[in-house]
Order: structure tokens, then C-alpha cells, then sequence
């Protein structure tokens, strides 16, 4: 069984990696567009984390909830460790629309609900599926976020 403090954990791990790759590449970007839309993104993710980090206060642990009957916690955080799931092929160098880029962001935050989907059977704790449930909504939410964001933006010229 997951923990509710478990969960948190790796939601504020991927939120980090992706944080982490979206940063590197606004770096080594020339085009002025890409780039502030690869930090924006590096930040929503910070926020993302932070929010994440926030639930802590809201959610109940209990002491007994840390244990895990069909998969261990530090073997699935050593799995996920520096993953950032499919933004790990991307090359932000050869994307040249605001739209590419958009699709990039969206399929990285589905690969995040993909992943928290997965876990779903593995937790026994009402309270704490009630919790990823909460995740999972606040993955969706986040990719409405960025159509809203990205979608009336001009396309880049070359």
C-alpha cells in the first residue's frame, strides 16, 4: 500500500525532473519565444511541486499507512529518480511553434497521469485515494492551464 506521504513524494520528484529539463532548455535556446515559455513552464512546475509539498498539511497521515504490501516505495522512488518520462527525447532546439511545444508540455503532464493512474490499484487507503484522485485532477487542470496559456499565442516565424 502506498502512503499519502509517499505519493507526494514522487508527484514532488516529477514535478522537480520536469522543472529541472525545462530549465536546461530555456538555457540553451536562442529563440527569445521558446525559451520564455520553456521558464514559465520550469516555474508552473515549481509551483506544481510546491502545491504538491502543500497537501502535506492537509492530508492525514497515519503512522501505520507508511507500510507497503506489494511494492516497495524506495525501489518505485529509485525508478523514478531523475525521470522525466517523454520529455527526456525531446530536442527543444528544433521546435519552432509555440503549438509543437504545447504538444510537448501536455504529453509530459499525461505521462504524469498515466503514471499516478497506475498506482491507483495498489492503494488500499480510501483517504489516500481520495488524495491521488485530487492529483490526478490537479495534472488535468494543469493542462488546461497550458492551452489557455499557449493556444492564443502567435505561432514563431523562422
Amino acid at each position: 500500500m502506498f502512503s499519502i506521504d509517499e505519493i507526494l513524494d514522487i508527484a514532488i520528484q516529477l514535478e522537480k525532473n520536469s522543472e529541472a529539463v525545462y530549465r536546461e532548455a530555456a538555457g540553451n535556446i536562442s529563440r527569445p519565444e521558446i525559451a520564455a515559455a520553456l521558464e514559465w513552464m520550469a516555474d508552473e512546475e515549481a509551483k506544481h511541486a510546491q502545491w504538491f509539498d502543500n497537501l502535506r498539511n492537509t492530508a492525514c497521515i497515519r503512522p501505520d499507512a507508511a507500510s507497503l504490501e506489494t511494492m516497495n516505495a524506495d525501489f518505485l522512488k529509485t525508478i523514478i529518480g531523475g525521470q522525466s518520462f517523454s520529455l527526456d527525447d525531446v530536442n527543444f532546439e528544433n521546435i519552432e511553434q509555440l503549438s509543437s511545444l504545447l504538444d510537448v508540455f501536455v504529453e509530459s503532464e499525461n505521462d504524469g497521469i498515466l503514471f499516478y493512474e497506475m498506482l491507483m490499484p495498489f492503494i488500499r487507503e480510501e483517504g489516500t485515494r481520495t488524495m491521488l484522485e485530487h492529483i490526478i485532477n490537479e495534472e488535468h487542470n494543469h493542462i488546461t492551464t497550458l492551452k489557455e496559456f499557449i493556444t492564443p499565442l502567435p505561432a514563431l516565424e523562422k
